[in-house]
């Protein structure tokens, strides 16, 4: 009889437990989803008033500078938002902060400060959650194209690069001559705990296409064949390092 009570207590802990989890879980989502919806709509506000900004007044100029500036200051805790990724073939959209923190990395994709800014040319390299904002990453393929959109300008690349490394292995964010992205994530997608492992995207940028042209998006002849070698080839190329990125990327 005992026992039957306790289990039936047990059963209850979990039950709310469970409960719990699941409410914090979607609550967390819900704050991202509306931070996400909130800074694009600053974004697109700010680039549209940058284009027209020539039938602007310098009065007005003062006047919008100083909004954006209240703005940036009444973000949740001081974070500085650099733009908005997107990938149109595997739907990934997610705006861009200036912090790979664990707290702010839960509300956006995070841009590794030590890296260049977009624009500077080198190596610009950013984090997100594999369960999250990179979920749609493990569609990913070679030759597609992302986008990156800053209040200055768009940023277009194409993936060139898919591997899996250690968590140690933080060549990937070295210096590099030519501007490219690189994009870290844990891996496996779909591992349950802490991930053993680092999926990384590299690409280079090209040159914007012109106004109503599409994107290179079908353009990559070979890249199916490329995606299988590289999928055959999981989870090699470990190299080892004594700094660790695992924190930095995020841990799930």
């Amino acid at each position: 009889m005992r026992a039957g009570v306790f289990l039936a207590v047990v059963e209850r802990l979990l039950f709310v437990a469970g409960g719990v989890l699941l409410g914090t879980f979607l609550y967390h989502r819900i704050e991202a989803e509306l931070f996400e919806r909130e800074q694009t709509r600053r974004l697109e506000e700010v680039r549209a008033y940058l284009e027209n900004e020539e039938e602007t007044s310098d009065e007005a100029a003062v006047d919008v500078d100083s909004d954006r500036a209240d703005e940036e200051e009444s973000l949740p805790g001081g974070i500085e938002i650099l733009g908005r990724i997107t990938a149109p073939r595997i739907g990934l959209s997610a705006v861009i902060i200036d912090s790979v923190e664990p707290p702010q990395l839960d509300l956006a994709v995070g841009h590794f400060p030590e890296t260049p800014l977009f624009g500077e040319g080198g190596n610009v390299a950013l984090a997100g959650h594999r369960d999250f904002h990179f979920a749609p990453l493990r569609r990913l393929t070679l030759g597609d194209t992302m986008i990156v959109t800053t209040v200055a300008s768009e940023y277009y690349y194409v993936v060139d690069s898919l591997t899996v490394v250690d968590p140690s292995a933080v060549h990937v964010l070295d210096a590099t001559e030519k501007p490219r992205l690189t994009l870290v994530t844990c891996y496996p997608f779909d591992y349950v705990g802490p991930a053993p492992h680092r999926f990384i995207v590299r690409a280079s940028e090209i040159p914007k296409p012109f106004p109503g042209a599409s994107p290179p998006e079908e353009s990559r002849s070979g890249s199916a064949s490329a995606r299988a070698s590289h999928e055959s080839s999981l989870p090699g190329g470990f190299s080892a390092d004594a700094r660790s990125v695992s924190a930095r990327s995020g841990s799930r």
